[in-house]
């Protein structure tokens, strides 16, 4: 059943919220064009699509529940009854989840085998997020009605995606344990205007570019980045003539006195933009507090001298250098002076951004005997894996060790932050089973390797999961994993023809089987399990009387093994289904 139940749980992972308090997301309609290939449960579509920080998102899925599955291991037929979606932790920041179903059950055996749910919001931390979900399936087969609860993780991808202020753009504004963000300015104005940046980044960091390298925020905490982005303008302020060109000289008006300056200002166009004040009798004219924008380059100052009679005479011209400051000028006319340009602030623009940088989590666990432990407060969801398959149910801060192999935990904070623990390496014990019946001795398979020991010596070849049992004596396997663990099981002594008491033992009334498998001799309260060929679990019950009648039925041809354990007893059997 624990593949049927798998498919289960696969299908109901994209149900990753009871109902919602919120209702910001629209409403889902289901797809009912999607259909699961082979009569398997069906996610459309399979993926989702890529979530992005700062950016709204919002998408619809549909999932299909057949009403029966067939299990590819076993061949067993499942109606699956209900589906509940009971709880989800390990979310992204500012994603919420609605399903279409109020109450969060399905029930795809009264032909509920279509729902849908919807996605939205704005997640605000980039990050591969595996969602915890759990879910109780009501199934039936065999004759038997059967709940599990079971956990599941979806993988949500968050990227990087883009912000923005009215002066600059990022790339994040969230983080776990660290964050790098790209800044860069937006706003510049055309030339000769010049565009100058102050960014204050909160770290203590600043920067005068336009696009600064990214900036590490490597301490938990929030910052206040700032930008202020400053457009000036060149302007013509003043311009003094401390000499003039004699080509004034010697037109009628200017017998009894000397020149009657002014100047013109040309821009790039051609155009005449300024004409100043005409200064009388003044071979020396100063020009004062003109505060001229110059905005379309080249200029070119002309100096007049104004006649009353005759043509205006040329004093010469000089182009103007657009740089700040005090600029002597000398024209070959004989005309000098100095002119003094401005760098004025016209426009200062101050936006800022708020940057976060949570906790990452401590995923540190503590080891005892027979358990991992996290004891951390902070932590609050806990998904373990063993050989790098996470482990159903397995999502308290504890995990008892079972199974041997590498053991890891993935965990989330408060913060929605995910880390990582170290692996840790277990090695359990391995205890040999004496099946009389068979006259063999075996343990579980799945291991790298077997080398059986018969009263402390190796036996040659003997490098299978069982091993014939047929002298009574000390039998005793070594083992090695693939995962890294080399293990001397316990002994199991063999002692032939010999009972510990005279009731009678646990038996099969007939073997092989086609319809039913009879128990005789059997201890109420005993445990019985049934084992396929692969050691996968196929039942489980408690008898309660001193006959078990088993249903073989749906068993396909082959062999199997019965495990009937009370007391300090352990009995095998051997089924042999036709």
């Amino acid at each position: 059943m624990k593949s049927i139940i798998y498919f289960c749980t696969l299908l109901v992972s994209t149900l990753w919220l009871v109902p919602s308090s919120f209702a910001q997301c629209s409403d889902c309609v289901s797809d009912l064009n999607c259909i699961g290939v082979d009569g398997f449960p069906a996610i459309c579509p399979a993926v989702a699509d890529t979530a992005y920080t700062n950016a709204y998102y919002e998408e619809f899925l549909t999932f299909y529940i057949p009403t029966q599955v067939t299990d590819p291991g076993s061949g067993l037929d499942a109606t699956l009854l209900s589906v509940e979606v009971v709880s989800v932790s390990g979310l992204p920041f500012g994603l919420e989840f609605t399903l279409s179903d109020a109450d969060g059950i399905f029930y795809p055996s009264q032909g509920e085998n279509y729902g849908c749910a919807t996605i939205c919001g704005t997640p605000l931390i980039q990050g591969v997020y595996d969602v915890q979900i759990a879910v109780d399936i009501v199934a039936e087969a065999f004759g038997f009605e059967l709940t599990q609860s079971e956990s599941f993780l979806y993988t949500i991808v968050v990227e990087p995606g883009e912000g923005g202020t009215g002066s600059f753009s990022y790339d994040g504004t969230a983080g776990c344990g660290s964050l790098n963000v790209s800044y860069e300015a937006i706003l510049a104005a055309p030339l000769p205007s010049v565009t100058t940046y102050l960014w204050d980044f909160g770290n203590q960091q600043t920067s005068t570019e336009s696009a600064p390298a990214s900036i590490l925020y490597d301490t938990p905490g929030t910052y206040q980045c700032q930008l202020t982005t400053t457009i000036s303008d060149y302007k013509l302020n003043a311009i003094v003539a401390s000499a003039l060109s004699d080509n004034w000289s010697g037109d009628i008006d200017d017998v009894f006195s000397v020149s009657d300056t002014y100047f013109t200002l040309t821009d790039g166009g051609g155009n005449t933009v300024f004409s100043s004040d005409v200064l009388d009798n003044n071979n020396t004219p100063a020009w004062q507090n003109l505060n001229i924008l110059l905005s379309n380059p080249p200029y070119t100052v002309t100096f007049y001298d104004e006649d009353d009679i005759s043509a205006d005479d040329n004093l010469g011209n000089v182009g103007i250098v657009l740089q700040p400051g005090s600029i002597d000028f000398d024209i070959t006319s004989g005309t000098a002076g100095q002119m003094t340009i401005l760098l004025e602030e016209t426009t200062s623009v101050t936006d800022s951004v708020e940057i976060t940088v949570f906790e990452a989590p401590v995923a540190v666990f503590d080891i005892t005997a027979t358990e991992l432990i996290f004891n951390d407060p902070n932590l609050s969801t806990f998904q373990w894996y063993l050989n790098d398959a996470p482990l159903s149910n397995e999502t308290a801060s504890q995990i008892t060790l079972g199974d041997g192999g590498e053991y890891q935990c993935l965990v989330t904070n408060i913060y929605g932050c995910a880390a990582f623990s170290n692996s840790y390496l277990y090695c359990p014990d391995v205890t040999p089973t004496y099946d009389a019946l068979a006259e063999e001795v075996f343990v579980e398979q799945g291991f790298s390797s077997y080398q059986w020991f018969y009263n402390g010596a190796s036996v040659d070849g003997a490098n299978n999961y069982y091993y014939s049992a047929v002298a009574q004596g000390n039998y005793s396997v070594l083992i090695t994993t693939p995962y890294g663990c080399t293990t001397l099981s316990e002994v199991v002594t063999v002692t032939l023809d010999v009972q510990e008491n005279n009731a009678p033992q646990p038996a099969l009334m007939s073997n092989p089987v086609t319809d039913q498998a009879v128990i005789q001799h059997v201890k109420p309260g005993a445990r019985c399990k049934v084992l396929d060929a692969q050691g996968r679990l196929i039942a489980s019950f408690v008898a309660t009387s001193n006959q078990i009648t088993l249903d073989t039925r749906d068993f396909p041809a082959g062999i199997y093994h019965i495990q009937i354990q009370h007391q300090q007893q352990n009995i095998p059997l051997k089924l042999i289904k036709q």
